[in-house]
């Protein structure tokens, strides 16, 4: 096994990233010169990302937007599998989000939207490529409530 995590972040400014995450991996059988099977592709994804410091009680919001690379998997064995590996994928990527109140009260929203122009794909490593796509564009809506809120309110409403 022969490989590589690479993750890069550069400021370009106060308020504008990149972020740059690198997978590669290459492998190799020793008893005999050939590929092993279900090794991942290599993926490269980029992200640009704003940020800002906030107003009032709107704090650090954001926006970002990504493009993720996976190239087609050409490093399998002969033989080795039913079908050949999928083709290679490219996916744009895009997430909007801030955090919401005042010192330790402060609720984190987000919208992120996975695969936004609703590309069709198969990823290399999972089984279900043999029969259908993965799935197309996703959208998350997050909001992230900590546990110190609702207490500090159920708190309060009990000494009433």
């Amino acid at each position: 096994f022969k490989g590589v995590d690479l993750k890069l972040k550069f400021k370009l400014s106060k308020h504008f990233r990149i972020e740059s995450i690198t997978d590669l991996i290459w492998v190799k059988k020793k008893t005999k010169n050939d590929y092993l099977t279900l090794i991942p592709p290599h993926r490269f994804d980029n992200r640009l990302k704003y940020t800002h410091d906030g107003f009032g009680k709107i704090n650090h919001p954001f926006i970002s937007i990504g493009y993720l690379i996976v190239p087609e998997q050409k490093r399998f064995p002969a033989g080795g599998d039913f079908v050949p590996p999928p083709e290679g994928y490219q996916l744009l990527n895009g997430s909007i989000g801030t955090e919401i109140g005042k010192g330790n009260n402060k609720i984190m929203v987000s919208l992120t939207v996975d695969n936004i122009l609703n590309v069709r794909y198969r990823e290399y490593l999972n089984f279900y490529r043999y029969f259908s796509d993965e799935t197309g564009r996703n959208i998350t809506l997050r909001i992230h409530i900590p546990f110190s809120i609702i207490q500090k309110q159920s708190n309060s409403s009990n000494s009433q």
